[in-house]
């Protein structure tokens, strides 16, 4: 007997029946003006597309944990123009859910080894081993996703993204020379985000642990980098506090959540690095999430309308 089969999302058109399995990628109930309790959601096809969806009457003492396979049963519409999904039914399944799951955007075991690379790359010895004994307390590093949303929310979104940003600091170390100092910047830029490394309940995970929301990852970062500095009696040449500061400002501003603004170039060049590389990969995942035909989309990450590149390449 044939079992329910994925949807592909980019087969359907207004006014289909819908009946399939989806993964269910968000869930947030509201409530109607009339108090009636509805489930707006996002669901995510094997292809990385995702649509809205609703669900009317939802149940609300329904708890669902996203990401999650589901069996919906409904009909493919549109609202202000847009594809949508109306649910009529949803039941939660035990299918596997890794195939719905996007990925880095190279292999990880690539990443893997040039971010060793570049950690082998500061010479400081005192600085490389404080850097090398935090990722050891940090196992949850290589396969944590970078953000819940916005940018690197999958599987080893973490590492590429600390890559990545380490890859922009090199290449601002060059420009500027003697100016900076390369060591502590491809130290800190290999840290900035440590505090994500164990903040979610496993890798496919878009649940925060409970210190991760009471503390933010930037504090859980911190602590972390005190606590093995301690632990292995870090006495380099380049002060601790000096290690810490580009950590906890790279945010930039007190509005976006640091507790301090960069207060050196090393600080000023991550929290630069960490901007360029955290909107441009979400521009990216913003698009790889599309259904296919669309030019422009709303961006809430740069609070604007974005167009689809003209060299885009799903592949």
């Amino acid at each position: 007997m044939i079992g329910p089969v994925p949807l592909v999302f980019s087969e359907l058109l207004p006014g289909d029946r819908v009946a399939g399995l989806a993964c269910l990628w968000t869930a947030e109930l509201r409530r109607t003006r009339q108090g009636k309790p509805f489930l707006r959601m996002e669901l995510r096809d094997e292809t990385s597309s995702i649509l809205p969806a609703i669900l009317w009457d939802a149940d609300p003492d329904q708890v669902y944990e996203c990401p999650t396979v589901v069996l919906i049963e409904g009909d493919a519409s549109e609202y202000n123009g847009s594809p949508q999904i109306r649910v009529n039914t949803l039941r939660l399944t035990k299918e596997d859910v890794g195939a719905y799951l996007p990925g880095t955007y190279r292999p990880r075991e690539e990443l893997i080894d040039e971010f060793t690379g570049l950690v082998e790359m500061i010479e400081d010895e005192d600085l490389r081993g404080l850097v090398n004994h935090v990722l050891e307390a940090s196992p949850g590093f290589w396969s944590a996703p970078a953000a819940i949303r916005f940018h690197g929310a999958y599987r080893g979104g973490l590492l590429e993204h600390t890559l990545h940003v380490m890859r922009i600091c090199l290449s601002s170390a060059d420009i500027y020379g003697g100016r900076v100092n390369r060591d502590l910047l491809l130290a800190t830029a290999a840290l900035h985000d440590i505090g994500k490394a164990d903040a979610y309940d496993g890798p496919e995970s878009r649940q925060p642990l409970e210190d991760e929301r009471l503390l933010g990852h930037i504090v859980r970062g911190v602590m972390l980098v005190e606590r093995v500095a301690r632990d292995i009696e870090y006495a380099g040449d380049i002060p601790l506090s000096d290690v810490l500061h580009p950590i906890i400002s790279h945010h930039g501003e007190l509005e976006y959540g640091a507790p301090v603004t960069p207060g050196t170039p090393e600080g000023l060049i991550l929290s630069g690095a960490d901007t360029l590389d955290a909107s441009t990969t979400g521009y990216f995942d913003l698009w790889r999430d599309k259904v296919d035909g669309e030019s422009w989309t709303y961006s809430n990450q740069s609070r604007g309308w974005v167009r689809k590149p003209n060299t885009y390449d799903q592949g």
